[in-house]
């Protein structure tokens, strides 16, 4: 870039950068709702224009260019942002999966938002034959949120024990709401299947 089109984009820049964050931020901007409103943040390199600007001019910065984030659920950050035409994210915009639950339909992120489920165990499940999205928002909350259980002395969620046992998240599903077995019991008998086996997991 030469001088004059630096200077242009600097201005640009720092409109769209004033713009990003008030949305984020400011509860009397018009489009807070749909931003700062629903948990859409700024990340605390990009609260300053300078790195803003500089990640910008190094990842394809174009002024016919808009700023994209990857996951529409997900904040502003040099992980999550790229710069798109209208087009591309259009596109893009058209290939995010939308689930219906209760004649509404939205992403799978915001239905766990809006229901405080743990996105990681939802996805889990959807890739399970038979196990549809309705079966999965009509369980009790309580096993798929983040509600922690206390095991051997440690409190951990459903997700951490089963990283914890090295099986999938979708075992502990069927334990408990297939074969009735309460989650603290299937962790204990599992853990000292493991134990003779000599597998024993170590506890931290």
């Amino acid at each position: 870039m030469n001088k004059s089109e630096l200077t242009k984009a600097w201005d640009r820049l720092k409109g769209i950068h004033a713009n990003m964050i008030a949305r984020c931020k400011d509860i009397k901007h018009p489009s807070y709702r749909r931003y700062g409103g629903r948990g859409i943040s700024v990340c605390e390199e990009w609260l300053k224009f300078d790195n803003f600007f500089i990640w910008s001019l190094q990842n394809n910065y174009k002024d016919n260019l808009t700023l994209d984030r990857k996951d529409n659920d997900k904040g502003y950050s040099p992980e999550n942002c790229r710069w798109l035409t209208v087009k591309q994210q259009n596109n893009n915009k058209s290939n995010v999966p939308l689930y219906e639950y209760n004649g509404k339909s939205q992403t799978l992120t915001s239905w766990c938002k809006d229901l405080n489920l743990d996105i990681d165990v939802v996805r889990n499940l959807l890739n399970m034959h038979n196990i549809t999205i309705d079966k999965i928002f009509d369980t009790p909350k309580e096993w798929i949120n983040t509600k922690t259980y206390t095991i051997f002395g440690q409190n951990k969620t459903i997700v951490q024990w089963s990283k914890f046992l090295d099986m999938p998240v979708h075992n502990l599903y069927i334990a408990m709401t297939i074969d009735k077995i309460a989650i603290p019991i299937f962790v204990e008998n599992y853990y000292n299947i493991l134990v003779t086996t000599g597998k024993r997991p170590k506890l931290t």
